[in-house]
């Protein structure tokens, strides 16, 4: 229940201030991965028919949070206002 409130708050913080960009899916309503990834094809469709070449880089962020340095993201989210 908690962790719903806390998404709810950062959700509507990051879309009030534009924090976050259009093309970040993860997480937000009426996104999801496989938006992401249909957008994905389609460039890479679209790029491929124009007869121009692409690079993809994939990265796999699983388990990112137990990674991050907690203090590095405390300071992020006091810059972007959300601990005030």
């Amino acid at each position: 229940m908690l962790e719903h409130i806390i998404h709810s708050h950062l959700t509507k913080h990051f879309e009030q201030f534009y924090i976050l960009c259009d093309k970040q899916h993860g997480c937000r309503k009426k996104r999801s991965c496989e938006s992401q990834l249909l957008i994905a094809v389609q460039d890479l469709a679209k790029t491929l028919d124009g007869g121009e070449l692409m690079d993809c880089i994939l990265l796999d962020f699983s388990k990112a949070f137990d990674k991050v340095l907690h203090k590095r993201l405390l300071t992020k989210l006091d810059y972007y206002g959300v601990l005030d």
